[in-house]
């Protein structure tokens, strides 16, 4: 055997045996300590000593807030360290060793607990962990800890919302004259975020506080105060982009043609929509007495669509009651068609010239009947009826002169016929004339009423803009 293997061999032979004698000097140590010792008195020699527990807390992820039980779950990293005065050592004594790890079953431990807790009991967090003494006494316990606890979640400015979760631990039994909680300040820097929730801080501060059911007895605690920001990407990508479109669509409802009949289908299947969206941020919120500022805006939407409704059927009046109103006044007319219609650049159908009408037909083949058959008299007509028949007795020749004379009676029967005839068609010419000028005004009157309505609706959906533009700037400056 070389040089080199036998060292190896002995090396070997003296770590092995310094890690079994270093056992069994754990074991005769631990045998020592823990001996006579009971885990239920306080670690002190003398019963007036305080026993100071100090704690530090660290936040590694937020795993649940849930809004509507206003609760707050947490996965933590907990330190506590204290003194045992039962569990210290000489290192003379036992070389080597410069700590031990002990079930913390087997020590006594500070009944801390979580006074804000809203797990299904308040369970023992301390229990069954593993705990590092040192010779001198002092104690560590860390663990990892799952916490649920109560959290006042103020939904005012939500999705844009920040919040302030309270965690406050101390003894429940232990006086402050026994056992004294202190924490140091808080860390962040294990926090890993879980998409929806950033940690900005996390504040600690040592209390002193009396109860009633122990009055004038002093109670120690330590309150972790932690300050989390929402992301609200989620929100605004499933919630408030839609309530967003759902008015520029409101606005489409604005250039929709009344006769179409498709104006208040429109604005209601809009305002179901905002209804369903509504529920569901009912459901994310608690029902508590504030709104928050996601409800606020789509409540003021819901107010906007309404009110759209409310002017498609002033506009559908009055488009369709041309025909059953009189004429547009003449300083409705005088503002509306000689100043609104400008202002908003309104070009309606209804608004543009007629071509010229000819003698007998409109564009629309409406009946014209000249204006001279109006002012057609009777004695007018009955003169042209004699003249025409005169012309008609000169023109005959001799060979009927006899017959003439013979039929004479006939023929003055027959031109006072005529007369009666030619009157009654004149009579029904200027019915029909004036029939004609009646359906002319009616036409007219129905088409300044509906060209007041697109006027009025142009003028409504400026309202409806100006409206929503002030909405989203009330919103945004609530934000800020």
């Amino acid at each position: 055997m070389s040089g080199n293997s036998l060292f190896s061999l002995v090396l070997f032979i003296a770590v092995l045996y310094q890690d079994c004698s270093g056992n069994e000097t754990i074991k005769k140590l631990v045998k020592s300590l823990l001996e006579d010792y009971n885990t239920i008195v306080r670690p002190v020699h003398n019963m007036s000593t305080v026993t100071n527990v100090d704690m530090q807390l660290f936040i590694s992820q937020v795993i649940n807030m849930d809004e509507r039980k206003q609760t707050l779950q947490v996965n933590t990293w907990l330190t506590l360290r204290w003194n045992d005065e039962y569990l210290q050592w000489d290192e003379a004594a036992y070389p080597g060793i410069r700590d031990i790890k002990l079930p913390s079953d087997l020590m006594w431990l500070p009944d801390v607990s979580l006074y804000d807790n809203a797990y299904e009991d308040y369970r023992n967090i301390m229990k069954g962990q593993i705990a590092v003494v040192y010779p001198n006494g002092d104690i560590m316990w860390a663990a990892p800890v799952i916490l649920t606890s109560k959290c006042q979640i103020d939904v005012t400015y939500f999705p844009f919302d920040r919040q302030q979760c309270r965690m406050k631990f101390g003894p429940w039994q232990y006086e402050g004259t026994e056992v004294i909680m202190s924490g140091g300040a808080g860390n962040t820097s294990v926090f890993k975020s879980d998409g929806e929730w950033e940690m900005e801080y996390l504040s600690s501060k040592a209390n002193i506080e009396y109860y009633p059911d122990a009055p004038g007895i002093p109670y120690t605690d330590v309150t972790y105060t932690i300050y989390l920001r929402r992301r609200p990407i989620y929100y605004v990508f499933n919630l408030i982009t839609p309530c967003g479109l759902f008015s520029l669509v409101t606005i489409l409802s604005f250039l929709i043609p009344a006769e179409s009949g498709e104006k208040i289908t429109l604005g209601i299947t809009v305002l179901l929509s905002l209804t369903v969206f509504l529920l569901l941020v009912a459901e994310t919120t608690p029902p508590c007495s504030t709104i928050p500022l996601i409800g606020q805006y789509y409540a003021a939407t819901m107010v906007m669509v309404t009110l759209s409704l409310g002017m498609s059927v002033t506009v559908l009046n009055l488009h369709y009651c041309g025909s059953e109103r009189a004429p547009v006044p003449q300083k409705v007319r005088k503002l509306v068609f000689g100043h609104l219609e400008k202002i908003l650049r309104v070009r309606s159908k209804y608004s543009t010239k007629c071509p010229p009408l000819n003698r007998y037909t409109t564009e629309a083949g409406i009946c014209v009947v000249p204006r001279m058959l109006k002012e057609l008299d009777c004695s007018w007509l009955k003169a042209c009826a004699l003249h025409s028949h005169c012309l008609r007795n000169k023109h005959m020749t001799n060979s009927h002169h006899s017959q003439a004379k013979n039929s004479r009676n006939d023929k003055q029967t027959n031109s006072n016929h005529d007369d009666h005839l030619l009157f009654h068609l004149l009579y029904e010419f200027r019915k029909i004339a004036q029939h004609c000028e009646n359906r002319n005004k009616r036409e007219t009157a129905t088409n300044e009423w509906k060209r007041l309505a697109v006027v009025i609706d142009r003028l409504f959906m400026v309202f409806y803009v100006i409206g929503t533009i002030c909405t989203i700037l009330i919103i945004v400056c609530q934000i800020g």
